[in-house]
C-alpha cells in the first residue's frame, strides 16, 4: 500500500508540475502577443494570430472579440476575415461564416484560402453545385491542391449521370496517385465504384488500403462493414458467416472509435438487423 500510494503522490506532483509549466507557458505567449498589440494595435496579422491562439488554448470569446477588434477599425484583410469564418463555423454560425468569406473574396478574389472554407462549407450544407464552382475555384490557382480534387470530385460526383462517370473518376484517380494512402480519397472513390460501377471487390480492396493506413477511421471502418455485408449476403446460400464476423469486428472498433455518433450507430444496427433476418 505504501508504495502504491507513493506512486500515486508521485503521478501527482508529475502531473501539477506539467500544469504549471504549461500555465507558464501560456502566459508567456499571452504577453507575446500583448506586447505585439502594444506597439502596432491594429496590425492584422497580429490580431488574426492572437485571436486564433486564444481560440487554440480554449478562449473562443476572446478570440472572437479580438477579431472583432480589427474589423472595427476597417480593417479588411482577407486572411484576417478568412480567420474569423472559420471560428463562426467551430461556433455554429456558420451563415455569419459565409458571409465573411464572400466578403474576404471581394476584397482579394484571388483567396484560395477563401474559396477553400467556402467550398467546404458549401459541400456541408448540400449545395453540391456551389462546392464543385468554389473547389474548382482554388484549383485554379492551385491545381494540385488534394483537398479541393477531392471536395470536387465528391460534388461533381451528385451531378450523374448528366455528367459523365468517367471525368469524376479521373479526379479521383488524380487525388490517388498524388497521395495513394490517403484514407479519406480510398474511401470516397470506393464508394464511387461501388456506387457507379457496381464494383463491389475494387471497392472491398481500397477500403482495406485504407484501413491498413488508417485502422482507427471511423467513416472508412462503416463503409467497409456495410460493404461487407453486402457481399456476405447470397441469394442461394444465405448470410457468409466469416464476412459477418469482420464486418462485426468493424463495426466494433468504430463505436469504441466514436460510440456517440449517430451514423456508427445506425451502421451497426443495420448490420445486425441484417444478419438476424436472414437467420431467421
Amino acid at each position: 500500500r505504501g508504495h502504491a500510494t507513493g506512486g500515486s503522490m508521485k503521478i501527482a506532483a508529475a502531473s501539477q508540475e506539467e500544469a504549471i509549466q504549461a500555465g507558464v507557458v501560456v502566459d508567456k505567449a499571452e504577453r507575446y502577443y500583448q506586447r505585439k498589440l502594444e506597439t502596432a494595435p491594429h496590425d492584422c496579422v497580429n490580431l488574426r494570430k492572437y485571436a486564433q491562439w486564444l481560440y487554440s488554448v480554449g478562449r473562443p470569446d476572446e478570440a472572437e472579440a479580438v477579431f472583432k477588434v480589427g474589423l472595427a477599425h476597417g480593417l479588411r484583410d482577407p486572411d484576417l476575415l478568412c480567420a474569423f469564418a472559420a471560428l463562426l463555423v467551430k461556433s455554429g454560425k456558420a451563415s455569419k461564416a459565409k458571409d465573411f468569406l464572400k466578403m474576404a473574396l471581394v476584397y482579394d478574389t484571388e483567396h484560395r484560402d477563401s474559396y477553400l472554407a467556402l467550398a467546404i462549407l458549401n459541400y456541408s450544407q448540400g449545395a453540391l453545385d456551389a462546392a464543385a464552382y468554389n473547389f474548382g475555384r482554388v484549383l485554379d490557382f492551385e491545381p494540385s491542391n488534394l483537398e479541393a480534387l477531392l471536395g470536387r470530385a465528391l460534388s461533381l460526383e451528385a451531378r450523374v449521370p448528366h455528367l459523365s462517370v468517367e471525368s469524376v473518376q479521373e479526379i479521383y484517380l488524380k487525388v490517388l496517385q498524388a497521395d495513394p494512402d490517403n484514407s479519406q480519397a480510398l474511401e470516397a472513390y470506393a464508394s464511387f465504384l461501388i456506387r457507379w460501377k457496381d464494383d463491389l471487390e475494387g471497392g472491398r480492396k481500397l477500403l482495406e488500403h485504407a484501413l491498413s493506413t488508417a485502422p482507427d477511421d471511423v467513416t472508412v471502418l462503416c463503409s467497409y462493414a456495410s460493404l461487407l455485408t453486402q457481399l456476405g449476403w447470397k441469394k442461394e446460400t444465405g448470410m457468409d458467416e466469416k464476412l459477418f464476423q469482420v464486418a462485426q469486428r468493424a463495426m466494433v472498433h468504430a463505436t469504441t472509435q466514436n460510440a456517440s455518433d449517430n451514423s456508427v450507430l445506425y451502421t451497426y444496427a443495420v448490420l445486425l438487423s441484417t444478419w438476424e433476418r436472414h437467420l431467421a
